[in-house]
């Protein structure tokens, strides 16, 4: 082989292992950035996981639960944080024959033991037409985003029929 011959050799082995280098600190880079693959962190033993955009999500499944209290089937449940604001989301459904009025709730979440985390007062809701659902919306700077499970209640006067 030339001296020319081995020096072109040379030079196409080093450009090749320079574009391999490239290629591979590039993925691995990406690797670094998204490990989750734009999916959540999720551990088994907690109740909340945290997605990439930094919201808190709610994932127990004894929160997700229907819940029946009154006249009403809360189903849908969400919660999340983001910035110190906690944010309830669920779809209320009106189970009796009658048109239901404007009715304030009651909302109180527990760890999983059962210890109570906080509670929310003046959850509103609008009247709901006989087998008919609203959006229970609210937020708070209360902490519960970890809560294991909530009841609701009618927060007005007299007996109300909590869920649990």
């Amino acid at each position: 082989m030339k001296l020319s011959e081995k020096r072109n050799l040379l030079i196409l082995i080093v450009i090749g292992i320079i574009i391999i280098v490239i290629l591979a600190s590039v993925n691995g880079k990406k690797s670094k950035e998204n490990p989750e693959n734009n999916t959540a962190n999720i551990d088994a033993n907690k109740t909340v996981t945290e997605l990439q955009s930094g919201t808190k999500l709610n994932i127990s499944e004894k929160l997700a639960e229907k819940k029946y209290f009154a006249n009403f089937e809360v189903s849908n449940i969400q919660l999340t944080e983001k910035d110190d604001k906690t944010k309830f989301s669920a779809d209320i459904k009106n189970t009796s024959e009658t048109k239901t009025e404007m009715t304030n709730l009651e909302v109180t979440f527990y760890d999983q033991e059962g210890n109570e985390l906080t509670t929310v007062k003046d959850a509103l809701i609008a009247e709901i037409e006989p087998d008919a659902k609203t959006k229970l919306n609210f937020s708070t700077t209360l902490k519960c985003v970890e809560a294991y499970n909530f009841s609701i209640k009618i927060a007005e006067g007299g007996e109300a029929n909590e869920a649990k």
